[in-house]
């Protein structure tokens, strides 16, 4: 995978077809997300701008939707059988006694006092706690990170996902890494190369041109 001015990729893609011997490939879900976030997390690195700036929810489902925190937002997605978990973690227990949430007809029936319900606890929480929370009481919910939030995440970090790339006109940013990892054929970080800056080794070593060809060519500005 290249972006920008930094790349970095994953090799042995002909590994099996040349050796007859496989290897596990290590996917991890969180880098398949951040690989595939388009123009928004190199238009980030370079002019530390935030492209996605409004949110919106679902009208399906009383308990699919995103809610302002103290911080940014929190995304909720609660299937009927996950209520007790987020409940729980809302520290609300008496959300689930209440009839008018008694099952997921009557929440979305109810779907406005509901949502008085999540932005009164959203709005009183910071993402990362809501975080901590989902993660004790195993509940749908989830912080919806920024860019700064990504590059800082703590397993995307761990992972060493992303890749400090130096390139002499551009300069030093952070690339991601590719979603899967194979651990006989590790990633590869470089550069992209300058413009013209391979053209005299392509000439020699792919079409057999001799250095007094190459520098004949370059004379005549023909390359």
């Amino acid at each position: 995978a290249a972006t920008g001015e930094g790349q970095v990729t994953a090799t042995g893609a002909g590994q099996a077809a040349a050796t007859s011997a496989g290897q596990v490939a290590e996917i991890a879900g969180v880098e398949v997300m951040a690989s595939i976030l388009e123009i928004y997390l190199p238009d980030y690195a370079y002019r530390k701008s935030e492209a996605l700036t409004t949110r919106r929810g679902n009208i399906s489902s009383a308990t699919v939707g995103l809610y302002p925190a103290a911080d940014g937002y929190i995304g909720i997605h609660a299937m009927p059988k996950n209520w007790p978990q987020l409940v729980e973690a809302m520290e609300r227990p008496d959300l689930a006694a209440d009839e008018r949430f008694a099952d997921n007809r009557a929440r979305l029936r109810n779907d406005d006092a509901l949502s008085a319900e999540f932005f009164l606890w959203t709005t009183s929480t910071t993402k990362a706690e809501a975080a901590l929370r989902a993660r004790k009481h195993r509940a749908p919910i989830a912080p919806v990170n920024g860019m700064r939030d990504l590059l800082a995440s703590e397993q995307l970090v761990a992972r060493e996902f992303f890749r400090e790339i130096a390139h002499p006109e551009a300069g030093t940013y952070a690339y991601p890494g590719p979603p899967s990892r194979m651990p006989a054929s590790p990633p590869l970080a470089g550069r992209a190369p300058l413009l013209g800056e391979h053209t005299a080794e392509v000439l020699v070593a792919v079409l057999g041109l001799t250095a007094r060809d190459v520098a004949l060519l370059c004379a005549a500005r023909v390359v």
